[in-house]
């Protein structure tokens, strides 16, 4: 689409030119403002990921009281408290939980996640916040064996916090 509007503007300019009228200095740099504009837009927006690679995860509706059962067993477990209304949410899954080196961290370790979704009434998410003191969405709790308390993450998780946090024994 970018790309056919450049292709119409450029073609447009020059048909201004192949009538002799001069292109005015405003309108190049404008067209220059907008190619650098744009590039920078797809550079951001895209980055290079499989952005359905996040569906291959496993997620288990949110049982604190299995928690302790899989640390027992060796596992990690990962808490996503979560809903479809919630902005920061939506922020933390496309800039680090659903981004490519945290879906590989998630498959490739012994790590059970459990997902709590507030978009509707649920019970048992409301009372593990409760339980956490949790302030509000997102809430993201892991647990591991040597941190059975768990380790509250962030409200605002970056790629490199989660990453870090998941490398815990």
């Amino acid at each position: 689409m970018i790309s056919l509007l450049f292709f119409i503007i450029a073609a447009g300019l020059y048909g201004i030119r192949r009538q002799g009228k001069a292109i005015p200095i405003s309108v190049i740099i404008i067209f220059m403002s907008f190619g650098a504009i744009s590039s920078t837009m797809v550079k951001f927006i895209y980055f290079g990921e499989d952005y359905q690679a996040y569906q291959k995860l496993n997620w288990q509706p949110l049982a604190p009281s299995k928690i302790e059962d899989y640390l027992a067993q060796g596992y990690r477990v990962f808490v996503d408290i979560t809903a479809d209304w919630c902005n920061v949410c939506a922020a933390n899954k496309a800039n680090a939980l659903h981004r490519n080196e945290a879906i590989k961290v998630f498959e490739n370790s012994n790590i059970i996640l459990m997902r709590g979704d507030l978009s509707q009434s649920n019970p048992i998410a409301t009372q593990y916040l409760n339980a956490n003191q949790a302030l509000g969405l997102p809430y993201n709790r892991f647990y591991t064996p040597t941190h059975p308390q768990g380790i509250e993450l962030p409200r605002e998780l970056t790629l490199e916090t989660l990453l870090n946090v998941l490398k815990k024994p």
